[in-house]
């Protein structure tokens, strides 16, 4: 079977990558709030003690904000 000229696909017809406003990229973005008021002023320790009666619920939560935030190798072990 013969294609027209006009079905044909080149690289001409390939989408085109832009850059948004602000630099961000598009697409989907996450934001994840704290996981409970007064998380942001808590030292590490005292978010694993708490961790300690968590539920997976709260785990993942704690999980999430801290890979997004501080990233706290000790809050992210006890929320694993």
């Amino acid at each position: 079977m013969l294609e027209t000229l006009s079905a044909v696909k080149t690289l001409d017809d390939a989408p085109e990558l832009v850059e948004s406003e602000g630099g961000a990229s598009p697409g989907a973005q996450v934001h994840v709030d704290a996981p409970w008021d007064g998380y942001e002023q808590m030292k590490a320790a005292d978010i694993v003690d708490r961790l300690v009666v968590a539920d997976a619920a709260e785990k993942a939560v704690v999980r999430l904000y801290e890979q997004m935030h501080k990233g706290r190798k000790s809050v992210l072990a006890a929320a694993s």
